[in-house]
């Protein structure tokens, strides 16, 4: 056997020697136009994504958060308007059940409860309060909705009842901390002006302290203050004195001994009049004798802005707020 004729390659007819060289250039054109077909595809995909609308987008306003209606006359009323609105802007917002309210607030012509509010529209309801006697009240509602972020939104309430004709007592001013005072310590002792009533009422006050400026929801602390009513004693007895004295003198005639009762008298008035008018300044005043109430407040938190105010109410139903001042704990 020839095995050098075994060994001897065919060859492969003239038109098909070079088809394995040409098929390494079919592969790679081949592999780019998969690759750019893959590009476009994934890039037509993110542009799908960018283009897909946001998911719906619910945001629950109610205006206001806190109503303070102030002094009310007893068996008279005063109303409030409340407005719901939904400031989303692609989905609609469900109301639930309004409740909550207790005597003397009602709440009436409800045009929120169980409805619907399309993106950008709103319902209003009306909040009355109608005292039937004097004194201080407070009160909450819920408004309920599917706002995942808000789902119970909480609407504070305060009124005062006051007697028809009552004059309430001046406004308050807050002395200390001045407003917007910083590196104050966690223990602080508030100081504000003692105020006067023009009645006479004793007056006592509330005290109202918190992180939010409108002070929503905030639980007040009592602070007792004597009665205004001697400073108006003493302008009462010491023309008394006066006029005693003069009867002295003028039934009795001029006599030393008549005259040297009635300089006794008049100094025993003068001097029970200095002291009376001495503790009606004490009782209150905004002038320049006005004394100061304080209270200390313990267990504030470091590094926090604080808001504080002052309610002066009188014993017969009247209140006059401070001004809101604030403070920042070192």
């Amino acid at each position: 056997m020839d095995l050098n004729k075994c060994r001897t390659p065919s060859k492969l007819p003239a038109g098909r020697q070079n088809m394995g060289k040409s098929r390494k250039p079919a592969s790679m054109f081949y592999l780019i136009g998969l690759t750019g077909i893959l590009v476009i595809l994934f890039g037509f995909q993110i542009n799908s994504y960018g283009n897909l609308p946001p998911p719906p987008a619910i945001d629950i306003s109610v205006d206001p958060l806190t109503i303070d209606f102030c002094n009310v006359d007893i068996n008279s009323s005063s109303e409030w308007t409340v407005t719901v609105s939904n400031e989303g802007e692609n989905a609609e917002l469900t109301i639930g059940t309004i409740t909550g309210t207790d005597t003397p607030f009602s709440i009436e012509n409800d045009y929120c409860s169980n409805q619907t509010i399309v993106p950008g529209g709103n319902c209003t309801l009306e909040v009355w309060f109608s005292p039937a006697a004097t004194g201080s009240f407070n009160d909450t509602f819920d408004i309920p909705s599917d706002d995942p972020d808000k789902e119970i939104v909480i609407v504070c309430l305060t009124g005062s009842g006051m007697i028809a004709g009552n004059n309430p007592p001046a406004k308050p001013e807050l002395v200390y901390p001045s407003n917007g005072s910083t590196d104050m310590p966690t223990t602080l002792t508030l100081e504000w002006g003692e105020s006067t009533d023009s009645d006479g009422d004793t007056v006592t006050y509330k005290v109202y302290i918190g992180t939010d400026q409108e002070l929503t929801c905030v639980e007040p602390m009592m602070v007792s203050s004597v009665s205004n009513s001697a400073s108006y004693t003493f302008a009462s007895v010491y023309p008394t004195g006066i006029i005693a004295l003069f009867g002295i003198v003028t039934i009795g005639g001029l006599s030393r001994k008549r005259e040297k009762i009635g300089f006794f008298i008049m100094i025993v008035m003068f001097a029970g009049g200095l002291l009376l008018s001495s503790c009606g300044n004490g009782g209150g005043g905004n002038g320049d004798d006005t004394t100061s109430i304080t209270y200390t407040v313990s267990g504030l938190s470091s590094n926090t802005q604080y808001y504080w105010a002052v309610v002066a109410e009188d014993s017969r139903g009247g209140e006059t707020s401070s001004s809101v001042g604030s403070f920042t704990t070192r």
